[in-house]
């Protein structure tokens, strides 16, 4: 009994650090997440944004793409990247922590946020779970937006939600070729998805926060070069551990993929330095991944830019990269919510000169 009420006070203090952050260092993650087709209402006037929901695995699933007005200017056969952002735990789709939807308009490519399933944190003594209303569940946080990422801290992975099986739907209907004179489908949602825009397959980008990010690494293990890049904020997993051991996953058919972890050195849910039960570190991720990527040691790199350090393996299989940029003094939301630039401190904005690569 001792243990299991010491490891719900743990719990419930990581929780805590996510709900308060430092107000030095973070800001408050999420604020209260409106749903449905007019939910990212303040991007329309920058572009078209709208919502898209299919059936899957006996569920209704749902995303939101935005495409600025830089791309519906372009010439309709000019194929534009496409970056999927996956929200933390607690987040949702319809209030993005990150700010994709400014530099899509200014580097011309589409954000896609998909909303994940809703469920009881899995360490929550059945007593309480049992008992409490939603309501009350919802207000203490214990029921949080989340994605199977695989490892079993969240409630999407014990309630068996295909995640990897949504996402991989998603990213087929939304790289799905414009039809000539537009859609005949009788469908809003599917003229949506085949509208002018045509998605260039070789540039699909995922970013993600926290669960989102090891819900990203998960779908790059798992997808056989599906994605050109992943830039994971405040997650870390370690993809050559077999405690980290998603359904599916097979080293042996896994393609190499950029990778970007960026991390605080004072994020109090994800540890920097050292592994934490089945994820990892931020460094210990790092150096994992160079692994699997086939990185040559005697490349890795590391240079300081004030308020970040980055660690860098330069020379990878397949011409790829694996790099970690260390944050100092930032916490685990390292960044201004809703359409803000993307921060990791008050002084520095970086995620421009990331993402998205240029085509070569």
């Amino acid at each position: 009994m001792s243990l299991l009420l010491s490891r719900f006070i743990g719990f419930g203090l990581r929780l805590y650090a996510v709900a308060f952050p430092d107000p030095l260092t973070n800001r408050a993650p999420y604020g209260t997440c409106s749903e449905g087709p007019n939910a990212l209402a303040w991007l329309k006037e920058e572009g078209s944004a709208e919502q898209t929901c299919i059936d899957w695995d006996g569920l209704q699933r749902c995303w939101y793409r935005f495409v600025p007005n830089s791309v519906l200017l372009q010439q309709e056969s000019k194929s534009v990247p496409v970056v999927i952002h996956l929200h933390g735990a607690g987040g949702c789709a319809s209030l993005p922590s990150v700010g994709w939807g400014t530099l899509a308009e200014d580097n011309g490519f589409v954000v896609v946020w998909p909303q994940g399933t809703k469920h009881t944190l899995p360490f929550l003594p059945a007593i309480l779970a049992n008992n409490l209303p939603v309501f009350a569940l919802d207000l203490l946080g214990f029921n949080l937006n989340c994605w199977n990422d695989g490892s079993g801290l969240f409630g999407a992975e014990g309630a068996g939600i295909d995640d990897m099986g949504f996402l991989k739907a998603m990213v087929t209907q939304i790289s799905a070729k414009p039809k000539v004179g537009g859609s005949s489908s009788d469908s809003k949602d599917e003229d949506v998805e085949t509208s002018s825009v045509s998605i260039d397959t070789s540039r699909i980008y995922m970013s993600g926060h926290s669960n989102g990010a090891v819900m990203a690494q998960r779908f790059a293990l798992q997808t056989n070069g599906l994605l050109a890049g992943v830039v994971s904020i405040s997650g870390a997993a370690l993809p050559n551990d077999p405690e980290w051991t998603p359904g599916g996953t097979s080293i042996g058919e896994y393609q190499s993929t950029p990778i970007i972890l960026i991390a605080g050195t004072s994020d109090g849910v994800v540890p920097f330095y050292e592994r934490a039960g089945p994820l990892a570190g931020a460094f210990p991720s790092f150096d994992g991944w160079a692994t699997i990527n086939g990185c040559d040691a005697t490349s890795r790199k590391e240079d300081g830019y004030g308020a970040f350090t980055q660690y860098n393996y330069a020379s990878c299989r397949g011409s790829t990269q694996v790099t970690l940029l260390e944050v100092f003094d930032a916490g685990h939301h390292p960044f201004p919510k809703g359409t803000e630039p993307f921060q990791v401190s008050s002084k520095d904005t970086i995620a421009s000169k990331w993402f998205p690569p240029q085509q070569v």
